[in-house]
């Protein structure tokens, strides 16, 4: 159980990662491209599941542990802009669009080329894939390296 908690506390660091991408957005002009930003994030989060998995365990719900939030983020988006037509204006609100802020570049990079209109839930939904994929690379990659 004290495993599972450290892999959903551990979910929370994209909405961090979020607020500060968002933070320097507003305030300094960036030095790196942002797709080059949420590639490096991409990266960094598949070295925090490989580092975070525990080999005894099996690979898809640790997995998915460490991409609840961001799955309940994902929910939280999709009933703001798909039942309701417009996000909430307060810190709910704003922190579901925080959680994908980091990667929505690399998200829109993929998912472009099969949108015919190009609306925010997708890409949102595009993102905890990728999040998702590279959470089971890293375990997957934990448990070859360490039986």
């Amino acid at each position: 159980m004290k495993h599972t908690g450290t892999l959903l506390a551990a979910g929370m660091l994209p909405l961090l990662a979020g607020y500060g991408l968002n933070f320097l957005l507003l305030r300094l002009p960036l030095p790196v491209p942002l797709w080059l930003m949420g590639a490096a994030l991409l990266v960094l989060w598949g070295i925090l599941a490989y580092r975070l998995a525990d080999p005894g365990r099996r690979c898809l719900p640790q997995a998915l542990a460490l991409c609840a939030v961001g799955l309940l983020m994902l929910a939280l988006t999709g009933w703001q802009e798909l039942a309701l037509g417009a996000y909430w204006p307060n810190p709910l609100g704003f922190a579901s669009q925080m959680y994908f802020l980091p990667a929505l570049s690399v998200s829109a990079a993929v998912m472009s080329p099969f949108l015919k209109v190009i609306t925010t839930w997708p890409l949102y939904a595009g993102e905890w894939v990728l999040l998702a994929a590279v959470s089971i690379c890293g375990c997957a990659l934990k448990h070859r390296r360490e039986p």
